[in-house]
């Protein structure tokens, strides 16, 4: 009896220290953006490609906006540098063998549940050449699923009458791990000065003489966390309002010929939190 009982002590003992260390790995470094100086981004792992344009792109993602809201939205993409009208390029741009024109004319609910189809499966890619009608490539990528915030392992309580969560700065976000995600995830801090105690007065000169901060971090693995590293809240008073964008993306960049084409399958989330210091 008291043999089984050691093993299950060692071994829940195991299980909190594995634990433990998963919620330790994250960049132990986040970058604020200044100007339009975005040399960090090759710290970014795949998410480097979110700061680029490409030559030719094509991409789908499920965004979700809210901490206490269903609301979610699909959006498909596609571009060339050939500059074609809108509707005859959305033609050539193929997703799971449906063109984006003939998506982009269904009603806003059936494009969701279009787009919805793909998300935590592989989600297929084509273009055709306007002239000659051929494939031009033919690529699938993964989509991962969108997230999913713990509130309240998070400590994240509502704010009454706002759509807002009061959040403590010393706390981590926990939040549905996707494990066929590869790629991490990238966090975005925006801060436009606004606080709890802000005024509408306040709130429109603040937007028009505060600016923005911005800052970036890469979670490398999508293990149910995000740890935030020290200083990142910096700059950011008590009762600070601010976004937090959280985005889980695969990409795909290759050549066609001196032209470079990005294909992108994501999902995105963001919430509106009040810091606690």
């Amino acid at each position: 009896m008291k043999t089984t009982y050691l093993y299950i002590s060692l071994l829940t003992t195991l299980l909190l220290v594995s634990c433990k260390q998963n919620e330790a790995i994250v960049s132990n470094k986040y970058y604020e953006l200044v100007g339009n100086d975005y040399s960090f981004k090759s710290e970014m792992g795949e998410y480097e490609h979110y700061f680029t344009r490409d030559d030719g792109f094509q991409g789908i993602e499920w965004r979700q906006s809210g901490l206490y809201t269903e609301s979610g939205k699909g959006i498909l993409n596609g571009y060339t540098k050939d500059n074609l009208h809108e509707s005859d390029r959305s033609k050539h741009f193929l997703f799971n063998n449906t063109s984006m024109y003939e998506v982009q004319l269904l009603p806003y609910p059936e494009q969701n549940i279009f787009v919805k189809q793909s998300i935590g499966k592989e989600a297929h890619f084509k273009f055709i050449d306007q002239h000659a009608g051929e494939v031009v490539y033919d690529h699938t990528l993964y989509m991962p699923k969108p997230l999913s915030v713990d509130t309240s392992r998070s400590g994240i309580s509502k704010i009454p009458y706002s759509k807002i969560g009061a959040f403590n700065i010393n706390s981590k976000i926990y939040y549905n791990a996707d494990l066929n995600n590869e790629n991490g995830l990238l966090v975005i801090l925006s801060y436009r000065g606004d606080r709890l105690s802000s005024s509408l007065e306040d709130i429109q000169n603040n937007h028009q003489n505060f600016g923005q901060i911005k800052k970036f971090l890469f979670v490398p693995k999508d293990n149910g966390v995000i740890v935030f590293p020290d200083g990142f809240f910096d700059g950011l008073p008590d009762g600070a309002i601010f976004t937090l964008h959280v985005k889980r993306s695969t990409y795909l960049v290759f050549d066609l010929g001196s032209d470079t084409h990005k294909l992108n399958a994501g999902s995105s989330f963001s919430m509106s939190l009040a810091l606690k210091r």
